[in-house]
This record gives structure tokens, sequence and C-alpha cells, in this order.
């Protein structure tokens, strides 16, 4: 019997996978990135259980960057760590006390995963091999899972066809149903974030210790291992030129006390990465790079707008002086 429910289980799940695979280059030289979202849905005394799993591509000992819905915005936390990772669930432990309703996020190159058959045969296969000696598992749970692989399945084509940075997002079964503007502004800052890394900025600590750690993950294998070997800027190295991510976050920070933390973070951050940045409408960058933040009506806010560019025009001289 037990045989039996297992090759049900597999004839049910190739019955909706039917779809046509496109092919996966021999070798992707490119990163295209997918970002991987999901919950923390609850707490054990274990750890906190996420609405991810091998099924959306974790494995155990991965990282994940963590966030916390605040009002209209989110909070970078830091990081936390896949301990076991199921199939359309995982336990996950971290420094930093999670909470339901966190959200977790991690990243994929292309080149790091398998064509949506290969990767639901992959899956399958791990699962009936774990669950050997289990009892059968429930109809609803079995449906979950025929729905992640499908999902993955349906989109990989367009992941593949795609030739931006960001080729796509794979979500939860929690957040698929989930259209938050919220949402969205947030993976339009780590966009924004993630460009300045590859870019060569060493400013994305002036957002804080959180954010740099979270960055720093979801850049990418590529894009981290290309930063690091990026020279370091002279003027950082020159211990008289006080002009570093932490000396900035403090001048910021004492200017726009009056808002909240994290818009704090985030405007420390890109006022260090143009005060340090290419001279060229450097000023004037600052409403363009507000309006891609989590906090775009900053950018219509004209006091605050005149006070970081005089502290970016005071910096990016003294900057400029020590190159």
């Amino acid at each position: 019997m037990r045989a039996l429910r297992i090759v049900l289980l597999l004839t049910g799940i190739a019955l909706l996978c039917h779809f046509p695979v496109s092919a996966q280059s021999a070798d992707l030289e490119r990163s295209g990135i997918v970002y991987v979202i999901g919950t923390v849905i609850h707490m054990t005394p274990g750890g906190a259980v996420i609405d991810l799993g091998e099924a959306h591509t974790l494995r155990d000992q991965d990282s994940l960057a963590v966030f916390r819905p605040a009002n209209n915005y989110f909070e970078a936390k830091g990081l936390a760590a896949v301990t076991r990772a199921g199939v359309t669930f995982s336990l996950c432990d971290s420094q930093v006390v999670l909470e339901e309703n966190d959200v977790v996020m991690t990243v994929r190159e292309l080149s790091q995963i398998s064509p949506g058959r290969k990767h639901r045969t992959q899956v399958l296969t791990r699962q009936v091999i774990r669950t050997a000696g289990e009892e059968n598992h429930t109809t609803v749970r079995n449906v979950r899972i025929a729905q992640a692989l499908l999902d993955y399945e349906l989109q990989y084509p367009g992941w593949e066809r795609s030739q931006s940075e960001v080729v796509g997002t794979l979500l939860s079964g929690s957040l698929r149903s989930d259209r938050s503007d919220r949402r969205d502004h947030l993976l339009s800052q780590i966009d924004l974030m993630r460009e300045l890394y590859q870019q060569g900025t060493e400013m994305i600590p002036a957002a804080g210790k959180a954010w740099e750690q979270v960055i720093d993950l979801l850049a990418g294998p590529t894009a981290r291992a290309e930063h690091d070997s990026l020279p370091e800027s002279e003027a950082a190295e020159d211990a008289d030129v006080a002009v570093t991510a932490g000396s900035i976050r403090v001048r910021v920070l004492e200017q726009v006390f009056d808002l909240r933390p994290e818009q704090q973070n985030t405007i420390a951050m890109l006022v260090a990465a143009l005060a340090t940045g290419e001279s060229t409408n450097r000023q004037n960058m600052l409403t363009t790079l507000l309006r891609r933040s989590q906090f775009p009506e900053l950018a219509d806010d004209e006091q605050l707008l005149e006070d970081m560019r005089s502290i970016v025009r005071a910096l990016g001289d003294l900057w400029q002086s020590a190159k």
C-alpha cells in the first residue's frame, strides 16, 4: 500500500506538470537573478517555520534576508539560516528574534537552479527517499507540493528568456495572491541598492548593519565576487578624511532625527553613495533615487532635499579633494 501511495503522488504531480520544458543553456554566463520570497507563518520552540522549501530551491544552511512589516514599509532585520528544509516549509533560526509575518528572502542565479521538469524530479526524488518510513501525507500537503512545483515550472521559461538583471520572482503560497505596493517598494529599493553595490559603492553600510548584511546576500554570488575584487578607494583608505559610511551616517541622522529609523537608514545610504560617487549631477540624482526607495514621498519634501543636497555638496568636495 505504501508503494502505491508513492506512485499515486508522483503520478498526480506529473499530470499537473505536463508543460513543455525550455532547454537550459549549457553554460549560463550572465547572472540573471530570481528573487525567492516567503513568510514566517508561525513560531515553534525549535525556531520559525517559513512557507518556502526545496520546491522553492531552498536547502539546509541557506541564508535568508529578514524584513519586518511596519506600517507601509519594511524594516531590514538581518539574516536567518535554514536549519531544516522541507518541500514547501522549512525551519529557520536566527540571532534576530523572528516574528510571525516577517518576510524572508534569498536569491538564486539561473546557473544555480534547474529547468522546471528536472527541478520537479529532483525535489520529488528527495521527498520519496526522506519519507520512505513515514505515514502517508495529507491530500492538502500533496496539492501544496504540486502547486509549488507547477508554479516553478511555469515561470522557468520566462526567467530563461529574460534579459533583465532580475529575471523573476518566486513567491511562497501565502504571497502569490498578495499584491502589495509595500512589497513592490521594498523590491524597488533592493534593486536600487544592488545596483549601487554592483557599481562598487562602499557606502551600503551607511544604511545600518542589517541592510549591509541583507544586500551582501541579495546581491548574488557573481555580483558579490565582483564587488569583493574591486580595489578600495584611496579616499576611503585615508585616515585623515572623515568620509566613511559610518561618519556620513552619523551626520545625516543628526539632520533627519525626526524621521522614522528606516527612513533615516535609506537617506543616509543614498547621501553617502552620492557624495562619494561620480560628481556629475549627483545632487539632482537624490530625487530620482528617493523615488526608487521604499519612501518615494520623501522626494517631494523640498526642505529635506535641500538639507541633504547641502550635505552631499560638502562631503562630495571633501571626498574629491582626497582622491
